[in-house]
């Protein structure tokens, strides 16, 4: 009886487990600025971080490069120069697009789906400045809903979008003026469609590249005149701002950026190889590593198990990805196709059921145990186990490789044990162990 009631605490305990399904990664492509031929078109990808396989589940033909994904629900929704694209995002299947000509970046709060526009190229697409950059469509079938045009909206090309709460924060950067670059977070009302403020990063903060959030605060990476950079910090209940130069950049721009950890920014200079944190804790530049060695072009942080993907290209022929643990050990690599600059991680609820489970990736025996078990898989890669006590706390955690692994159990305390299975940190099995 004493160890069903264990049994039960642990099934409560580990009964939901989120897990990273897929990557999706949408690869920018390459196009000829003086023929304007595209030579390699955008497509749109899938990595399976168990099975560590790479796939292409589209090809976007006509556009010149791509600038936003983000998955949300059972659809994936894609930014790809002049279109919205939402997709199936297990059957990959195209559900629907609309034309938006100078999309960049999107997001979603409720059944709105918003879009920042900027574009550089006035010949293309008739004239421009545009007559609205930031639009509202409606995220089920891509219907135009609302703009704000440049009188009561934002008056130059906007970049990244933050949604707190029921508003909308904006970067507004005019990054397609050279010379002539701004720096405001502008800030909406989403319930009433209302254009309500807009705040100035000030003269160090121009040219917002990335907008990110931390509790209670926004964080823009500022390119200004693409020969320094700088991050901002606004206060989301006072809207005060500071900015704070990064010494280290004195010739480029931020080439890429990312939050990590929630407390610590990682960024690279334009063309530069060292990746630099930046925490926000006390507003300064940490740490360089110079290890990786390589001119980043996109970085993001799966946010189950903390790994940043890091895609490198030359922009005309290759691309891959480096997988990059929270040490800034790469734990792997893909590849994909040109210029790779945007991921969206597809988490999912793992609903794990001891009791009934039929499905089992790994043996334990004996079971129970005393001084020592075995543990048994085959035909899964980068393993490891955890061993976890009714408390939740973890007792052991070991690599393991292929076949039997013998795991000395004399030092832990008689009991009910859950041992978990991962495979590249994504967790795949769970099993029960009694140590009497």
């Amino acid at each position: 009886m004493k160890h069903v009631f264990l049994l039960l605490i642990s099934v409560s305990l580990f009964a939901q487990n989120n897990y990273t399904h897929q990557v999706f990664v949408l690869n920018e492509g390459y196009q000829d600025y003086v023929t304007e031929e595209i030579i390699v078109p955008v497509t749109l990808g899938t990595y399976d971080p168990v099975n560590e396989t790479y796939t292409i589940v589209d090809t976007i033909d006509g556009a010149r490069f791509a600038s936003d994904i983000l998955i949300e629900g059972q659809f994936v929704y894609v930014a790809a120069d002049k279109d919205l694209l939402k997709y199936d995002k297990d059957t990959y299947e195209l559900i629907s697009s609309q034309q938006v000509i100078g999309i960049r970046n999107i997001a979603i709060w409720n059944d709105y789906i918003l879009i920042s526009r900027g574009e550089y190229d006035p010949t293309t697409f008739g004239s421009y400045p545009f007559e609205s950059f930031l639009q509202v469509y409606d995220k089920n079938d891509l219907s135009f809903v609302h703009q704000f045009d440049t009188i009561n909206g934002p008056k130059w090309s906007a970049q990244n979008i933050q949604i707190v709460d029921d508003k909308a924060f904006v970067a507004i950067n005019n990054g397609f003026q050279w010379g002539s670059e701004k720096g405001l977070i502008a800030e909406v009302d989403l319930e009433l469609l209302n254009y309500v403020a807009e705040y100035d990063l000030g003269v160090d903060g121009k040219n917002p590249d990335n907008l990110m959030k931390s509790n209670d605060f926004l964080y823009t990476v500022n390119n200004k005149d693409w020969n320094s950079s700088s991050i901002s910090k606004m206060d989301l209940t006072t809207g005060d701002i500071t900015t704070t130069n990064l010494s280290t950049s004195s010739t480029n721009g931020c080439g890429t950026s990312c939050m990590r950890f929630n407390d610590k920014i990682y960024y690279q200079h334009l063309y530069g190889t060292n990746l630099y944190v930046f925490d926000i804790m006390s507003n300064q530049t940490i740490d360089s590593i110079n290890t990786l060695n390589l001119s980043y072009y996109g970085l993001d942080v799966d946010p189950v198990n903390n790994i940043m993907y890091a895609s490198v290209t030359d922009f005309f022929s290759s691309g891959y990805v480096q997988l990059i643990d929270e040490n800034n050990v790469v734990i792997g690599s893909f590849d994909a196709s040109v210029s790779p600059g945007n991921f969206a991680f597809d988490v999912r609820e793992d609903n794990i059921n001891i009791l009934e489970s039929n499905k089992s990736y790994f043996s334990i025996y004996p079971n129970p145990a005393s001084d020592y078990c075995n543990v048994a898989y085959n035909n899964i890669q980068n393993c490891s186990i955890e061993i976890i006590d009714v408390l939740g706390s973890i007792v052991l955690n070991k690599k393991i490789s292929e076949g039997d692994t013998k795991l000395k159990l004399n030092k832990l305390n008689k009991g009910f044990y859950i041992i978990n299975l991962y495979s590249s940190k994504v967790l795949i099995d769970s099993e029960s162990l009694i140590i009497d």
